[in-house]
């Protein structure tokens, strides 16, 4: 089983940027794959005029994935944070988990981005302004962290 994620790191130089996420997966406990790939021919620049659109769309991809944890959440009875108290349903409370990390900042296998930098799922203001100023030193990269155990929790992608 394979988990994506786009990292975006503040690096010298693009192979400096995959040692720091490198070491970030190394050192988290919150996630833990048998091996972990950073996809070269896919690493963007904060200087490349596609950066900010990739960097939105793996931010919305993490939005879209709360809401759908949402929707999944009303569905089960869900409607409210008083209602959280009274989850009993063990894949309910997977979801408002993975969720809970969606908004916390905590990364997890479901995450399809995560900022190193603010340990965040999100960017934020004053970062973008930062990435504008300083492009050259910013960078997107794609990660596929794999298991090689059937005994790891699945995705709910």
């Amino acid at each position: 089983m394979t988990s994506n994620h786009k990292i975006l790191v503040k690096s010298d130089n693009d192979q400096e940027a995959c040692e720091l996420a490198e070491r970030f997966f190394q050192q988290t406990t919150l996630v833990n794959y048998d091996d972990l790939e950073i996809i070269k021919e896919q690493i963007i620049n904060g200087a490349d005029p596609s950066f900010f659109s990739y960097l939105d769309q793996a931010v919305e991809e993490n939005l879209e994935l709360m809401r759908e944890s949402i929707q999944t959440l009303e569905k089960g009875g869900c409607h409210s944070l008083e209602d959280v108290l009274s989850l009993t349903d063990p894949y309910l409370c997977k979801v408002f988990h993975i969720t809970a990390h969606l908004v916390d900042g905590f990364i997890d296998i479901d995450s399809a981005f995560y900022n190193i930098i603010e340990d965040s799922h999100r960017v934020s203001h004053p970062l973008r302004r930062e990435i504008k100023n300083a492009p050259d030193y910013y960078w997107l990269l794609q990660v596929q962290g794999h298991f090689g155990t059937q005994h790891e929790v699945s995705p709910l992608r």
